[in-house]
């Protein structure tokens, strides 16, 4: 399992480029998406990375959601040199980026997708969201170059530090498990000495 999901991640960092296409990526840090949250379970990591681990991630959060989803037409190509199988269905590469084609032939839309054990984000459109700020329920998550969203780690993002929850969730106006304080932005106030 974790073979296929650093192979996904290798294979999703080429086709970073097709994000930009898409007219409802956030204008904020052109790399943020704001949803309208659904109802939903609270999000709940599988295993935890070491904080502090700026190159972390995987696993854990998200948000439950609407299933949303259409069915496959001729608009997606398939071609099998791109697929990729997943634990409920086949990832599948095409001009426009990564999506998740389910057994029933539908794909995930607006919601998140928990797959061996790692939390994707698909957008409306229903492409795999990655190296972005997603907005779910009032929080903010970060995904990864392979689409990943971490949790239990720092990221840096335009040279600022955030800290993201065992929930995947940034947090904000506190004290991180290894003993910083973040602002009410989520950012690192340097100036407050680690506790």
């Amino acid at each position: 399992m974790i073979k296929m999901r650093k192979l996904l991640a290798a294979l999703a960092v080429s086709a970073v480029g097709a994000l930009s296409a898409f007219a409802f990526i956030a204008a904020v840090n052109s790399t943020q998406i704001n949803t309208s949250a659904a109802t939903g379970s609270t999000p709940r990591p599988s295993t935890p990375n070491t904080p502090n681990n700026s190159g972390g991630g995987g696993g854990g959060g998200g948000g439950g959601g609407r299933s949303g989803g259409g069915t496959i037409t001729g608009a997606r190509s398939v071609s099998s040199s791109n697929n990729l199988k997943a634990e409920n269905g086949t990832w599948i590469k095409d001009s426009k980026g990564w999506w998740l084609k389910k057994a029933d032939g539908s794909w995930p839309a607006n919601t998140w997708v928990k797959d061996y054990g790692v939390w994707y984000f698909f957008k409306e459109d229903g492409y795999m969201v990655k190296i972005a700020w997603v907005q779910w329920n009032g929080k903010w998550y970060y995904l990864d170059g392979g689409g990943a969203m971490w949790y239990n780690a720092w990221t840096e993002w335009k040279g600022v530090w955030y800290y993201l929850g065992p929930d995947g969730g940034m947090l904000t106006n506190t004290v991180t498990p290894d003993g910083y304080t973040v602002n009410a932005d989520g950012s690192w106030n340097k100036a407050v000495p680690k506790k």
